[in-house]
């Protein structure tokens, strides 16, 4: 478990399942990301996409997923790169800086938990302005990279491990 200011982040477990399943989010974030629970599914079906949990106070209050291996091919041509990939806040907790602590602690939980990743990776929706600016204010840049996503246009966003 790694801590900053009240959050932690964890490797999932399965006994955090019902927290998860109770997740909300608002109509205009479900078009950018998935919630925890549909997500996991498809983290049963790939090995390589490892779901992490957002703690606050002892109860999962986040959620994201990272990807390494060939699916993350269409993002990166950098064997040493991760995707993060559909990372949310439960509804009830947004508004507390809860996402930019679990982004200020996420270089050094890939550092502990994914050694040898040089860079994190992850695409952000162009039109999704509260999320590109959590990204920039946590170290992250846009590559100039864009990919074709459900909702449209993605920029591919870049924070160096190295």
């Amino acid at each position: 478990m790694l801590e900053n200011q009240g959050v932690s982040l964890e490797l999932y477990d399965p006994r955090y399942k019902a927290e998860l399943a109770k997740f909300c989010l608002t109509e205009e974030q479900k078009r950018y990301t998935a919630i925890p629970i549909e997500a996991l599914k498809k983290c049963v079906e790939d090995p390589d996409r490892r779901p992490i949990v957002v703690f606050s106070g002892g109860v999962p209050i986040g959620f994201f997923i990272l990807h390494i291996g060939e699916g993350i091919q269409e993002f990166t041509e950098n064997p040493l790169a991760i995707l993060l990939r559909v990372f949310c806040v439960n509804h009830s907790h947004q508004g507390s800086r809860i996402a930019a602590r679990a982004m200020t602690a996420l270089p050094f939980f890939v550092q502990q938990h994914f050694p040898g990743k040089e860079e994190i990776i992850l695409a952000v929706n162009k039109d999704n302005e509260p999320a590109k600016g959590l990204y920039v204010k946590s170290g992250f840049h846009d590559t100039g990279a864009e990919k074709s996503g459900r909702s449209g246009s993605m920029h591919i966003y870049s924070y160096g491990l190295s």
